[in-house]
């Protein structure tokens, strides 16, 4: 198992501050998980979002899987926990539940391996997956989603009052053609979108604000989001 073996190797390193939970969720479980940091201030829900549309792949249901009603029951318990302790809430996976462009839209006649690797909103555990998440989400209104998957820099506040990011462009970027980006236009409200460059999302908390920074790869600040 990579995580075994990664830890195991990470454990001889004496500097290192915390070998022991490299990896969240741990064994291979969708977790979630969690880490509060700041004394308590922030909460950062860790969440697999692979291991949901794995488990619901096998067949077409419509009741939850043991492993998705305790999954589904244990992140609203976290989240509920964090809104009610006034804390900071990120929710992070690794697909979207938001997002525009490439490996966001539906697939044309893939195999089924291309499906499970692209694992966009038409493939049916992944929208199970993703719907059920949002669902959630949307009780908790400030809560912020962060992601990667597609390859490009967006942020999102819709409606439901929950912060989309996704921050998929750290290493590597999906190309996509100035025909693509002219029908991937930000919509009405705030919506923020950038393809073909590498960066990342920074988020700063304050007891008094909440502030979203993007920069480029070099560490260099793009602009302020929010």
């Amino acid at each position: 198992m990579e995580e075994s073996f990664i830890e195991a190797n990470i454990r001889k390193n004496q500097t290192i501050a915390n070998p022991r939970n490299t990896f969240l969720p741990q064994n291979g479980d969708p977790g979630p998980d969690y880490v509060d940091l700041d004394h308590g201030a922030v909460r950062i829900v860790l969440v697999d979002t692979y291991r949901l549309i794995i488990t619901a792949f096998k067949k077409k249901q419509v009741d939850d899987f043991p492993i998705e009603k305790i999954f589904y029951r244990r992140l609203d318990s976290l989240i509920k926990y964090a809104k009610s302790h006034h804390q900071k809430l990120i929710v992070a996976g690794h697909h979207t539940l938001f997002a525009k462009g490439p490996n966001s839209k539906p697939l044309k006649r893939p195999n089924i391996f291309g499906r499970i690797k692209a694992s966009n909103s038409s493939f049916p555990s992944a929208n199970r997956m993703s719907s059920r998440i949002r669902g959630i989400l949307k009780q908790y209104p400030g809560t912020y989603y962060a992601c990667g998957h597609v390859h490009s820099l967006q942020y999102f506040l819709p409606a439901d009052s929950i912060h989309y990011i996704v921050s998929g462009a750290g290493s590597k970027t999906a190309f996509v053609p100035a025909k693509d980006i002219l029908n991937n236009k930000p919509g009405k409200g705030s919506e923020y979108l950038l393809w073909n460059v590498k960066g990342f999302f920074e988020l700063d908390f304050t007891p008094s604000s909440e502030k979203i920074f993007l920069h480029y790869d070099n560490g260099s600040q793009k602009c302020v989001i929010q």
